[in-house]
């Protein structure tokens, strides 16, 4: 079952055969990952005039349906999703932001990203993230 099929039936959890697993966003998850974000993640923050944590709430308050948990066990890795781009319905910002803790499952961790950022493109004419050209962790998940 692809990813897409399986959302759509208005599941909010999803595992993957890596061990990783695809959740909506809860409150509860942001405290985790604020705290133990990765310093370029923390540098992205900090270029919009972000705190990490404030990157993580806005997001679930403002698009709850479009915000997702990346776990492994009860570890939460990252957080990401989708927001419109301001007037428009079919553009979006497409954004993840994560933990240290990442690097202990990068491949699959990137693995499991194409379904997911698939996904989260999915319904968009055109989707866009501005990332730091050094930060390529960011980029290959892109």
């Amino acid at each position: 079952m692809v990813l897409n099929d399986y959302i759509e039936r208005k599941s909010l959890y999803y595992d993957f055969k890596s061990g990783l697993k695809l959740s909506k966003a809860k409150i509860a998850d942001v405290m985790p990952i604020a705290n133990n974000m990765r310093m370029s993640d923390e540098k992205e923050c900090a270029m919009v005039g972000n705190e990490p944590f404030d990157s993580l709430m806005h997001p679930i308050i403002e698009h709850p349906d479009e915000t997702y948990t990346i776990s492994i066990g009860n570890t939460p890795l990252a957080m990401c999703g989708t927001g419109h781009l301001d007037g428009s319905v079919n553009d979006a910002v497409i954004w993840g932001l994560g933990t240290n803790d990442i690097n202990k499952n990068f491949r699959a961790y990137i693995r499991s990203s194409i379904p997911i950022v698939n996904y989260m493109q999915a319904d968009y004419d055109y989707v866009m993230n501005l990332v730091p050209s050094d930060n390529y962790r960011t980029i290959s998940w892109l």
